[in-house]
């Protein structure tokens, strides 16, 4: 897929490729401090954040940069539309500009500066709700966008062929689990050729390993 928008995407996974344990009702971090402050860096480089209803009920808040002084565009995907609207995120003085893309359709009322759009094609497996997504985000004039989570979303972009670079932390856990969030979500075998990796930079803090790939899809 050919977008014009910068795709980043950002992970801290264990070595058997779980983004932290299964059954959760609040935000686990697998990683460290280190690898907290390396996303908060990530995140100044984009002018949106994307992520999965999921994601977004375990984070509720605006995603901070580390030395921006002012937010990005936050992006939630979310097919069923459940959505706490009372969250922090959505609370803020002055408001954050927040846009939620979803196959469901928008409440009655919506908090100020939240934009709901209504995208059928989420409902697909081919990759095209997220070239939707993009075409959109490409008009409002975003030129980097950062996928934070989960393993569904990435999945997804990953379908569509739409991710330029990860940003990958390892981190020296075993988590193992049948339900335990995964990197690359649930499903099957993604599109051959299967998208493969050059590594751009790596680098160690601790026991963490970090890694800066480029996606390639041929």
């Amino acid at each position: 897929m050919s977008n014009k928008i910068k795709v980043i995407a950002i992970f801290a996974s264990s070595l058997d490729g779980r983004l932290g344990p299964a059954n959760v009702s609040r935000f686990v971090r697998i990683s460290s401090d280190a690898d907290m402050e390396h996303l908060m860096r990530v995140r100044d480089l984009a002018d949106a954040v994307l992520m999965g209803a999921s994601t977004f009920r375990h984070y509720p808040k605006p995603h901070a940069g580390l030395e921006r002084d002012d937010f990005p565009v936050h992006c939630i995907m979310t097919r069923r539309g459940q959505l706490d609207l009372s969250a922090d995120l959505f609370q803020q003085k002055p408001p954050l500009p927040v846009i939620i893309f979803s196959s469901a359709n928008a409440p009655d009322h919506l908090p100020e500066k939240v934009n709901w759009l209504s995208v059928p094609e989420l409902e697909n497996s081919d990759g095209s709700g997220i070239s939707a997504i993009l075409s959109y985000l490409q008009d409002q004039g975003i030129k980097t966008l950062l996928v934070e989570g989960g393993g569904q979303v990435f999945r997804q972009f990953l379908t569509a062929r739409a991710v330029d670079e990860l940003y990958l932390t390892l981190v020296p856990h075993f988590i193992g689990g049948e339900t335990s969030p995964r990197l690359t979500g649930f499903g099957s075998a993604l599109p051959q050729p299967f998208p493969r990796t050059t590594t751009l930079d790596s680098w160690s803090i601790g026991d963490e390993r970090y890694f800066h790939l480029a996606i390639h899809y041929h």
